[in-house]
């Protein structure tokens, strides 16, 4: 069987112990849960809340994330070609993307991304930021 999605709830931590390959892959972690994995995927979507943590590397062509209640994702080493991100309440995302970003945050919540991607669409509010890095 093929595994599709990882559901973590209160104080929950998960670890890839070794690289995990798929087509389309749902994560969902809320109170204080984590996920620690590489990944190569066709589509990663990604629900974090409750200062949930998520660290990968690896790829996925496309990815969704909401991130709310200081969540945050940690991947400079996973790479997707398009994401559409939405955080709020001091969530950040780090990543590098290629192609084309959609943003929308708010509550001091921040993006950090490497790539050439196109910020194709954004709405920030609350001393929120899109920041490319070197």
């Amino acid at each position: 069987p093929e595994l599709l999605q990882v559901k973590g709830s209160g104080v929950v931590n998960y670890y890839f112990q070794n690289h995990f390959d798929g087509n389309d892959f749902d994560i969902e972690l809320n109170g204080a849960s984590s996920l620690n994995g590489s990944m190569n995927l066709n589509h990663l979507n990604a629900d974090l809340t409750g200062s949930s943590n998520l660290i990968l590397t690896g790829q996925s062509q496309t990815f969704t994330i909401d991130a709310t209640g200081a969540s945050n994702m940690e991947g400079y080493d996973f790479v997707t070609n398009i994401i559409e991100a939405d955080l709020e309440g001091a969530s950040n995302l780090n990543l590098t993307v290629n192609e084309s970003m959609k943003v929308k945050a708010s509550g001091a919540s921040n993006v950090y991304y490497k790539g050439d991607a196109q910020i194709t669409s954004q709405n920030l509010s609350g001393g929120s930021n899109i920041v490319k890095v070197q």
